[in-house]
Protein backbone atom coordinates (compact mmCIF):
# COMPACT_ATOMS: atom_id res chain seq x y z
CA UNK A 1 0.00 0.00 0.00
CA UNK A 2 1.36 3.41 -0.98
CA UNK A 3 2.11 5.81 1.84
CA UNK A 4 -0.28 8.80 1.77
CA UNK A 5 0.37 12.26 3.05
CA UNK A 6 -1.40 12.94 6.37
CA UNK A 7 -2.54 16.38 5.24
CA UNK A 8 -3.95 14.96 1.99
CA UNK A 9 -5.99 12.38 3.93
CA UNK A 10 -7.44 15.11 6.16
CA UNK A 11 -8.04 17.45 3.24
CA UNK A 12 -6.09 20.26 4.89
CA UNK A 13 -3.23 22.20 3.30
CA UNK A 14 0.16 22.03 5.04
CA UNK A 15 0.13 25.81 5.27
CA UNK A 16 -3.48 25.98 6.53
CA UNK A 17 -4.33 29.11 8.46
CA UNK A 18 -6.09 29.21 11.81
CA UNK A 19 -9.28 30.19 9.98
CA UNK A 20 -9.03 27.06 7.79
CA UNK A 21 -8.57 24.83 10.83
CA UNK A 22 -11.55 26.40 12.59
CA UNK A 23 -13.68 25.29 9.63
CA UNK A 24 -12.44 21.75 10.19
CA UNK A 25 -12.42 18.53 8.21
CA UNK A 26 -15.48 16.55 7.15
CA UNK A 27 -15.43 12.76 6.80
CA UNK A 28 -18.32 10.95 5.10
CA UNK A 29 -18.80 7.21 5.42
CA UNK A 30 -20.94 4.26 6.33
CA UNK A 31 -20.93 1.54 8.95
CA UNK A 32 -22.94 -1.59 9.72
CA UNK A 33 -25.16 -1.23 12.78
CA UNK A 34 -24.40 -4.30 14.94
CA UNK A 35 -27.94 -4.42 16.34
CA UNK A 36 -29.89 -4.30 13.08
CA UNK A 37 -27.25 -5.41 10.58
CA UNK A 38 -28.22 -2.47 8.33
CA UNK A 39 -25.73 -0.11 6.72
CA UNK A 40 -25.97 3.41 8.15
CA UNK A 41 -24.66 6.63 6.57
CA UNK A 42 -22.80 9.07 8.77
CA UNK A 43 -20.73 12.24 8.65
CA UNK A 44 -18.04 13.40 11.07
CA UNK A 45 -16.80 16.94 11.44
CA UNK A 46 -13.55 17.62 13.29
CA UNK A 47 -12.58 21.22 14.01
CA UNK A 48 -10.05 23.09 16.10
CA UNK A 49 -11.71 26.28 17.39
CA UNK A 50 -8.46 27.30 19.14
CA UNK A 51 -4.99 25.92 19.84
CA UNK A 52 -6.30 24.37 23.07
CA UNK A 53 -9.64 22.98 21.84
CA UNK A 54 -10.77 20.21 19.54
CA UNK A 55 -14.37 19.36 18.63
CA UNK A 56 -15.73 16.25 16.93
CA UNK A 57 -19.37 15.91 15.88
CA UNK A 58 -20.95 12.78 14.40
CA UNK A 59 -24.14 13.08 12.35
CA UNK A 60 -26.32 10.24 11.07
CA UNK A 61 -29.25 10.08 8.67
CA UNK A 62 -32.47 8.92 10.27
CA UNK A 63 -35.27 6.89 8.71
CA UNK A 64 -36.85 10.13 7.45
CA UNK A 65 -33.61 11.11 5.65
CA UNK A 66 -32.87 14.03 7.98
CA UNK A 67 -29.54 14.26 9.76
CA UNK A 68 -29.35 14.25 13.53
CA UNK A 69 -26.36 14.76 15.81
CA UNK A 70 -25.62 11.45 17.49
CA UNK A 71 -22.43 12.46 19.28
CA UNK A 72 -20.30 15.47 20.15
CA UNK A 73 -16.92 15.35 21.86
CA UNK A 74 -15.16 18.52 23.01
CA UNK A 75 -11.58 18.30 24.21
CA UNK A 76 -9.96 21.19 26.06
CA UNK A 77 -6.27 21.20 26.98
CA UNK A 78 -5.56 22.42 30.50
CA UNK A 79 -2.58 24.69 30.92
CA UNK A 80 -0.26 24.22 33.86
Amino acid sequence: MAKRDYYEVLGVAKNASDADLKKGCTFVGAYVDPMSGKTRQNRQIVSWPSADDERMEMWEKGADGKEWKMMEIVIHRLKK
